[in-house]
C-alpha cells in the first residue's frame, strides 16, 4: 500500500518530537487487549480461501504458539494495543533499506502494518504471561530511542521501544529470537518482546 504511514524515521529533530508525542498518546491509558500479528504458518491447513488476516482460534495451533521464544516474544508484522478507551496503538517497522526502524503509531494494525489482504495470523496475546498482568494497568512511560543514521547526517531512527506498566517495563526492539539459541539477535524486519527489570523506561 503506498499510502502506508511512517512508522520510525525522522528526517529531524522536529519530526523526531512529533513521532514521541503521538506515541505518548499511550501514557495514562490502561490496555485491555494485545494483539501480534504474524506470518500464517498454518495457512496450508486452516486459511480454507480466507483473505485476509486470520484469528487464531483453533485449539491446536493455540497450544503451540510459534511467536514464543526463550527469551522473547518474537513477531513478524505488528504488536497492536487496545485502551480501555477504545484508542488502538500499533508498533511495527519500517521496510529494511535506508530508512528502516520500529514505531509507535496511533493506528490499527490492518491497513497500516500490513494490508487488508494480507495472509496473516492474528493472535490475541492478552492472557499470555507477557502480558496478562498488565491488563487494565496504567502506562506511565513511554519510551522511543533514537539515534542518528549516519555521520553529518540529520535523519534519525528508533530501534527500541520501551513501555513502562506498573513495575514491568516492556522493550519492543527490531530484534528477533534466534531459532534454536536462547539469544535475541538484530532484524530489520521482526519486533522481539522483552520484558525487562523493573526501572524506568529511560
Amino acid at each position: 500500500m503506498s499510502d502506508r504511514i511512517r512508522w520510525s524515521w525522522a528526517e529531524s529533530n522536529e519530526q523526531r518530537e512529533s513521532f514521541r508525542s503521538e506515541a505518548n498518546g499511550l501514557v495514562g491509558q490502561a490496555i485491555t487487549s494485545v494483539a501480534y500479528y504474524l506470518l500464517d504458518y498454518g495457512a496450508d491447513d486452516y486459511r480454507k480461501g480466507a483473505v485476509g488476516p486470520r484469528r487464531i482460534s483453533s485449539a491446536t495451533e493455540l497450544a503451540d504458539p510459534y511467536w514464543q521464544h526463550p527469551s522473547c516474544d518474537t513477531v513478524d508484522f505488528a504488536v497492536q494495543f487496545t485502551t480501555a478507551t477504545g484508542r488502538v496503538f500499533t508498533v511495527s517497522w519500517e521496510n529494511p533499506g535506508r530508512i528502516e526502524g520500529i514505531g509507535l503509531r496511533e493506528v490499527a494494525a490492518v491497513g497500516q502494518a500490513l494490508s487488508e489482504s494480507a495472509n496473516a495470523a492474528a493472535w490475541d496475546v492478552t492472557n499470555e504471561a507477557t502480558w496478562s498482568d498488565l491488563i487494565g494497568e496504567v502506562i506511565e512511560e513511554v519510551h522511543l530511542e533514537y539515534e542518528s543514521w549516519a555521520e553529518n547526517s540529520s535523519a534519525q531512527w528508533c530501534k527500541e521501544i520501551t513501555l513502562r506498566i506498573g513495575d514491568a517495563n516492556i522493550s519492543m526492539q527490531l530484534a528477533e529470537g534466534e531459532f534454536g539459541t536462547d539469544r535475541v539477535v538484530p532484524s530489520s524486519d521482526n519486533i522481539a518482546v522483552v520484558r525487562l527489570s523493573e526501572g524506568p523506561a529511560q
